[in-house]
């Protein structure tokens, strides 16, 4: 019994909450701010139903999510919306500057660059990730400049793997991403997880290179289990060192 009003109460839940969409932005509103207008994106059955609203309902071409306390199961819901969506054009999102949806999902060179040099959060990150995966047509991807290293190096591994996205990228740039030698076997599962790769532009992470300044540790990592043509590694360390200096 309790089970069954807890069902019936989440349903009237999402009810309501479809109902306040639809008042605050109607089927016009060509910028949502889920935030500023009073929504969060914490709980999962309010996800569902902002993700299906803005699939089905909205014509939204500004799509604002910064601090709309995303998580990742939220983030998942909503990606697969803005997807799925006809009218999204424009992404914000707290970790990144603007993103053009039809550039992620579609144009042969993505730059993917963070607001002020932050770390993504896993939420942002998982977005970008499942939005990338759909480009079939990438061929080169660029994080230079975003500190993408540890934990979110592995997501962006497991997001891409085995899928059309991973299949074309030729070129890589993780250039000045704050990656150090600890980070060394994420970047080489992420080039792994890269068949067609051909470059991978490390220049500017003096530290992952640590006390090998030639850069051939790293490369023999990177192409150890390459059974096709090596992958060109670019290490310009000195600029990494300046950038280090500048702290960049």
């Amino acid at each position: 019994m309790k089970l069954q009003q807890g069902v019936v109460g989440e349903l009237d839940g999402m009810k309501a909450t479809l109902q306040d969409l639809r008042q605050h932005f109607g089927r016009q509103t060509e910028e949502v701010h889920v935030r500023k207008a009073g929504f969060s994106l914490k709980h999962a059955s309010t996800a569902l139903t902002f993700a299906r609203w803005l699939e089905q309902e909205s014509r939204a071409k500004v799509l604002d999510l910064q601090n709309a306390q995303l998580t990742p199961g939220s983030a998942e819901k909503v990606a697969e919306a803005i997807r799925r969506s006809s009218s999204v054009e424009v992404l914000r999102l707290s970790s990144y500057s603007d993103l053009r949806v039809s550039d992620v999902q579609n144009a042969p060179t993505v730059t993917v660059r963070t607001r002020s040099r932050t770390v993504p959060s896993e939420p942002d990150m998982l977005i970008v990730g499942i939005l990338l995966s759909q480009n079939a047509t990438l061929q080169t991807l660029s994080f230079e400049g975003t500190p993408v290293g540890g934990s979110r190096l592995k997501q962006l591994t497991q997001m891409l793997r085995d899928t059309a996205c991973a299949k074309s990228v030729r070129r890589l740039s993780l250039a000045r991403c704050c990656l150090d030698d600890a980070q060394l076997s994420d970047v080489v599962q992420l080039c792994d997880a890269l068949p067609a790769l051909d470059e991978v532009d490390l220049s500017g992470n003096a530290d992952l290179l640590g006390e090998d300044s030639t850069g051939q540790a790293l490369r023999d990592a990177l192409n150890a289990s390459r059974s096709t043509s090596p992958i060109k590694v670019v290490t310009d360390t000195a600029s990494a060192r300046r950038s280090t200096y500048h702290g960049l």
